[in-house]
């Protein structure tokens, strides 16, 4: 899969799935949170290159910046 295959999919899923504008609990922007919480992940290997994966993380962006954010809180 190419990088670029990657970002579109990344980009669509968000689009799909995570409300635009700030979030009324966390106040930031999900949309560009999730995706750099995302990229981040991919980076350093913590979950595969793979589409189920990333879609998985997408989909429960909430648990998942709420516990980025609860830890540094």
């Amino acid at each position: 899969m190419t990088a670029e295959y990657i970002n579109k999919f990344i980009d669509h899923t968000i689009e799909k799935y995570v409300p635009k504008g700030t979030d009324p609990m966390l106040h930031i922007n999900a949309q560009k949170e999730i995706k750099s919480v995302l990229l981040q992940l991919i980076k350093n290997d913590q979950i595969p290159l793979k589409l189920s994966y990333i879609k998985l993380v997408i989909v429960d962006y909430k648990e998942v910046l709420s516990a980025k954010y609860s830890v540094l809180n």
